[in-house]
């Protein structure tokens, strides 16, 4: 005789269920229902823990040598070192830097192709180009700032000036002759120049490269008079006298260049035209990367060497929320376009 919960049983038919086989099945049953909202609850965090898988590519839309791209490398080192993954740094120089943005705003919203998002074709180049091959408000999943910097307008010493004032009186002597190189039509390198010639009521020739690299060693070598570089670009060259730096675009001062003035303080008073750069991804790119992006990227700035590293290399580093940054670069988008009115500046 069997005694206990085994010998309870329950018929259905010819066939017999015993409880122990019914506590199973019902067991069973209440897991698979439970599966489908344990997967569904646990997706997001594994797509954002798992993220990045392979390498990722950063698109400077420049050449070489720039600002951005200096520091834009620094940081990609950094999160190599965080991800044990690739990071490449890939210039796609042109079109004032709206090439290399275009490729990104096409590519595919994986969180594996991304853009230095920088002023000129994120902000500037709305206003100049009607046929801009991208909205920077709508096509991009903004990151993150990550620095900003002025530009400090350099000259070969062999030019025979030493002084801001006195390149302007050169200038002003020689209508039509003075040449300024740029980073390419539309960036800050270009506009500085612009409100300058305006403000001053002066007469130069406006030779764009496709860089800031470029740019310096046109400087250098004398094929044109004079370059708004940007400043982590320039002081490399300033430091073995390769180029004469004469005056910054901030409005104050800049801490690694106390000893070279403002334009505003030389008599052009409120005169400013600082670069900013960033990191963006395609539109659609997925909330949990973009997060986990912003995290890496704010790690990454606020850890004092690196903050350190970057204000040596002339930059000031930034950190954000990528709302934030897209109601920044929004907000952009407006002021410099009241600065390319004021300056003048138009495609060539």
């Amino acid at each position: 005789m069997t005694t206990g919960k085994a010998a309870i049983e329950y018929r259905s038919g010819k066939r017999r269920f015993s409880a122990g086989h019914m506590r199973f099945v019902a067991a069973a049953l209440s897991a698979l229902m439970a599966a489908p909202l344990a997967l569904g609850q646990a997706r997001p965090a594994t797509a954002a823990d798992d993220y990045p898988s392979k390498a990722i590519r950063i698109v400077v839309p420049f050449a070489p040598g720039g600002g951005g791209d200096i520091v834009v490398r620094l940081i990609s080192q950094k999160l190599t070192e965080r991800t044990h993954q690739s990071v490449v740094v890939d210039n796609r120089s042109g079109a004032g830097g709206d090439l290399g943005t275009a490729l990104v705003a096409k590519a595919k919203p994986d969180g594996y192709t991304l853009v230095m998002a920088n002023v000129a074709p994120m902000a500037i180049n709305v206003t100049l180009d009607k046929h801009l091959p991208y909205d920077p408000r709508k096509d991009f999943a903004p990151v993150s700032l990550i620095a900003s910097f002025p530009n400090v307008l350099v000259v070969k010493p062999s030019l025979g000036v030493t002084t801001f004032q006195q390149l302007v009186d050169m200038a002003r002597k020689n209508p039509g002759k003075l040449t300024f190189a740029s980073a390419g039509t539309g960036s800050t390198t270009h506009l500085a120049a612009e409100l300058l010639k305006s403000a001053g009521h002066l007469d130069l020739v406006h030779v764009p490269y496709r860089g800031g690299g470029p740019a310096a060693e046109a400087t250098i070598s004398g094929d044109v008079s004079m370059y708004f570089a940007s400043l982590p670009a320039a002081l490399s060259y300033m430091k073995n006298g390769q180029l004469l730096g004469l005056a910054v675009t901030s409005s104050k001062r800049w801490n690694t260049a106390q000893q070279i003035p403002t334009v505003a303080e030389n008599g052009f008073p409120g005169f400013e035209a600082v670069t900013w750069i960033g990191i963006a991804a395609p539109a659609g790119t997925p909330d949990v990367v973009v997060t986990k992006l912003n995290s890496l990227l704010g790690e990454i700035m606020h850890d004092p060497q690196v903050a350190a590293k970057v204000r040596e290399l002339g930059a000031e580093p930034l950190t954000d929320t990528p709302q934030e940054f897209a109601d920044y670069i929004k907000s952009e988008v407006d002021k410099w376009a009241d600065v390319v009115r004021i300056s003048g500046a138009t495609l060539e």
